[in-house]
């Protein structure tokens, strides 16, 4: 009969029998029948839908895993992703290392210094090439000079910075020739090691708050005046 040479079979031809799902494969000149997966325990039916999947387990991890882990090898190696991929959201942490061995134009980089107040730094992309458009400058600054001896220890009130504090050993006065020592007053009561800067010198430090720093005359060449004069943003 045609039947068995197309898909689907009539059980009991002739005599209204059921149909029964199948594929025919002229190849191997069989039916293949096509079922419906069930479970359930003894005496027991659940049909297999997309909202009640069949259930299966991996054998041979934590049964309580909610998650499978993933590794290159054997022994649990990196796993090593290449091509072309996208990806939209945030990346956060302290353990990301990335390199970029070649870039696309048009694509625009911002980083942002979390340790300096967050001061946004945007970047430009053309070619090759990747050039800092413009650092945000800092909304605020504050000037000042103190005349100190060496029997004072100044500090100086707060201010926070986003950059940090430039501060000069002033040397116009002739009475002022005293070496100027910065210290750290971090911890109240503590005191570090100085830097020096004699007259005439400058530096800059990257600090957050200058209250942060402490300032002490030392006598040079018989002077034991100075004046500092700084700057801080």
């Amino acid at each position: 009969m045609s039947q068995f040479s197309q898909d689907n079979v009539t059980l009991n031809p002739g005599v209204s029998g059921a149909n029964v799902a199948t594929d025919y494969v002229s190849s191997k000149d069989a039916h293949y029948q096509i079922v419906k997966l069930d479970f359930g325990s003894e005496d027991n039916s659940s049909l297999a839908t997309l909202a009640n999947p069949f259930p299966t387990n991996i054998v041979g991890i934590n049964s309580s895993w909610q998650t499978l882990p993933v590794a290159g090898n054997t022994e649990g190696g990196p796993v090593l992703i290449t091509g072309t991929f996208g990806f939209t959201g945030s990346i956060s942490g302290n353990d990301f290392n990335v390199g970029i061995t070649s870039i696309e134009s048009g694509l625009t980089f911002e980083v942002v210094n979390h340790s300096v107040n967050g001061i946004t730094i945007p970047i430009d992309v053309s070619g090759s090439s990747i050039t800092v458009g413009h650092v945000s400058l800092p909304s605020s600054l504050t000037f000042g000079s103190i005349r100190i001896t060496t029997s004072d220890t100044v500090t100086l009130a707060g201010f926070s910075c986003n950059t940090g504090i430039k501060i000069k050993n002033f040397a116009s006065f002739t009475d002022s020739g005293a070496i100027v020592g910065i210290g750290n007053s971090i911890s109240a009561g503590v005191t570090t090691p100085a830097y020096l800067l004699l007259a005439g010198e400058e530096v800059f430090i990257e600090v957050d708050d200058i209250d942060r720093l402490t300032f002490v005359a030392i006598e040079e060449a018989s002077s034991t005046k100075a004046t500092f004069t700084y700057q801080a943003s």
